[in-house]
């Protein structure tokens, strides 16, 4: 497949949202024998989240203290893995955010173990961590991402490797009452 026809058909479909609809699209690609093909769906109706920022931003990059705070956690959690032997594994991870800054983060439930990574897999990883968590902290107020690794380990491989497999946001039940007002108005303060 030509890598720039199918560049040209998803950029046609990306940019169809841009300045025009807001919600979520959802696009699945398929895999022909001699092409790629892409499906997409389109929702208005999903809610906006509750971190996003209700005025445009340009933001370009993100500060040297959240990058920082992005990569020393991603090492953190890249130092609890070991590979699996003979078998997947998965980790489950809960990232704490407040507005650009990361707090810390939590290991959740962790399936499998056994071989070391080696050090190019581990760099590997937590560089795809990196990239996972950075657009999250382009938010406001108090928050979490759960992140989902999976561990492979195939025969005759040195070692094993992983990678992110989900990344999102955790929407909690949003206040009522007068905490529902303080919240919307102190998101309007940040936006």
């Amino acid at each position: 497949m030509d890598e720039a026809t199918f560049g040209k058909g998803l950029r046609r479909l990306l940019t169809s949202y841009v300045g025009t609809q807001t919600g979520e699209a959802v696009f699945t690609l398929h895999r022909r024998r001699a092409e790629w093909q892409v499906d997409f769906r389109g929702a208005s109706d999903v809610p906006r989240p509750p971190e996003a920022k209700s005025q445009p931003v340009r933001r370009e990059g993100v500060s040297v203290d959240t990058y920082a705070a992005v990569a020393r956690v991603s090492g953190e959690m890249v130092g609890v893995l070991g590979g699996p032997s003979g078998a997947d594994a998965s980790l489950s991870a809960t990232v704490r955010l407040e507005d650009d800054g990361v707090e810390g983060w939590e290991p959740g439930l962790h399936e499998g173990a056994g071989r070391e990574m080696g050090s190019a897999a581990r760099e590997r990883l937590r560089g795809e961590l990196i990239q996972a968590l950075l657009p999250f902290t382009h938010g406001v107020g108090p928050r979490q991402v759960r992140l989902t690794l999976q561990g492979v380990h195939r025969p005759g491989e040195p070692g094993a490797s992983w990678r992110v497999v989900v990344a999102e946001t955790l929407h909690p039940k949003t206040p009522g009452g007068a905490d529902a007002d303080l919240v919307a108005e102190y998101r309007g303060l940040h936006s």
